[in-house]
């Protein structure tokens, strides 16, 4: 399911914008990143090789004066003062400031539920998420420089010059530790021309749908946006809802997404690596919701008795105490077996005991999916084994290479091998 291919020569409107060939390419104007990509690179995800979710083609070309000739309006109802920003005004009236904060798409790990059963949703996504270091100015000390009005408004509607359009509530842009950006450079360099080059919205702790690129207005105003995806696409439906026009009363009313729930992914073992007796490494990432601290990440080899805690080697907290990035994580297992164990269980918590579902949870759209992060043990021939990722194992195409895994001496009760705790 999906595609890793080129875009599609000849027809290709973005034929113009440098792209980095070893991503993998979802039609002509998205991309992912190779897990193992992402592992090589660590906590910074390169800006060429970051995830890139468009919905239209790149707007925006190279302009030297772009500082200059790139305007963001701010208006709307409750605005006082409506007023016309150059990208040179807002990094000259406003504090800069440099905020850790990763990126996901609301579909991350879609291709999970695809094939369990093929939805609505755009991308099959194996993994939708970057990590980087924007630099920018806050919504909100702009919003203050046009006096707006606090009491009365309930919504900001972002536009980008590629025709999208999404909002957020206002109590989230004027948060004191909301920390939405206004940025204008990726991991110290100019927003490439995918993420929204000159200037974008970043909202940390939230799913990426909602961080405008390419950003030319903002309006403050009582409602949310009329945008079409916005209100039959971007939510998390019940699973009985398997199309829109037949249930459109509850596709409405269902709310839209906006905070990232939490969420971890395996770099080691790798897909599709041989797996031995002895000492195991697994690494990975995690990241949660609305700045919310990880509570605990931890790993189970014998079906979830009993749990390994994993130890988190790098994270980034903001000023007022806010975790947007990834925590990066590692833990040993000291006894793996794989004739003994089946399968390696992954799953996180949050500072508040929200954490990952121990089963899919199928929805027409794809959205949200953050079931445990398990790799099976799989025999392809006697005696030797490999680790496959969900996205194997759950695609009949591709884990049929391997045999059923025998336990010879494994007897539940017996003197079977268990990481030790």
């Amino acid at each position: 399911m999906g595609g890793h291919g080129h875009d599609d020569d000849g027809s290709n409107p973005d034929a113009w914008v440098p792209r980095n060939p070893d991503v993998w390419r979802h039609g002509k104007w998205n991309q992912e990143t190779p897990t193992d990509q992402l592992e090589e690179h660590g906590y910074v995800t390169p800006n060429d090789l970051f995830f890139v979710r468009s919905h239209h083609q790149v707007p925006i070309k190279a302009d030297p004066k772009i500082e200059e000739i790139h305007t963001l309006q701010l208006a709307g109802p409750f605005i006082r003062k409506p007023t016309t920003f150059t990208l040179a005004e807002l990094k000259t009236k406003f504090r800069n400031v440099d905020l850790w904060s990763c990126l996901v798409c609301s579909g991350h790990r879609r291709l999970e539920l695809n094939l369990i059963e093929k939805g609505a949703g755009h991308i099959d996504w194996h993994n939708a998420s970057g990590n980087a270091k924007w630099t920018g100015v806050l919504l909100r000390d702009v919003l203050a420089a046009c006096d707006v009005d606090v009491d009365n408004a309930r919504h900001c509607e972002f536009f980008g010059a590629d025709d999208y359009q999404t909002s957020i509530p206002f109590a989230k842009c004027m948060d004191v530790s909301g920390d939405t950006l206004l940025a204008w450079a990726m991991n110290g360099e100019e927003l490439p021309f995918d993420h929204g080059y000159p200037l974008r919205v970043v909202v940390p702790g939230w799913s990426s749908k909602c961080s405008s690129k390419w950003l030319t207005k903002i309006s403050v105003q009582e409602f949310e946006t009329e945008a079409t995806m916005y209100h039959r696409y971007y939510k998390w439906f019940p699973k009985h809802i398997k199309g829109v026009s037949k249930h459109l009363d509850e596709v409405l009313a269902t709310p839209p997404v906006t905070e990232l729930n939490t969420n971890a992914v395996a770099f080691r073992p790798r897909n599709n690596e041989k797996a031995e007796r002895g000492p195991l490494q697994m690494s990975g990432y995690c990241f949660t919701g609305g700045g919310r601290p990880v509570q605990k990440i931890e790993v189970s080899v014998d079906g979830g008795e009993n749990w390994l805690i994993c130890t988190r080697t790098r994270e980034e907290k903001t000023p007022h105490g806010r975790f947007y990035a990834w925590a990066l994580w590692e833990v040993s297992i000291p006894d793996f077996d794989p004739e003994c164990h089946e399968e390696l269980i992954l799953r996180a918590f949050d500072i508040s005991a929200q954490g990952m579902a121990a089963q899919h949870e199928w929805n027409l759209t794809g959205m949200m999916n953050n079931a445990y992060f398990r790799i099976k043990v799989k025999q392809v021939s006697p005696g030797n084994y490999v680790f496959q990722h969900p996205t194997t194992w759950m695609d009949p195409e591709k884990a049929d290479v391997s045999v059923p895994l025998s336990l010879p001496h494994c007897v539940p009760g017996a003197d079977a091998p268990r990481a030790r705790l």
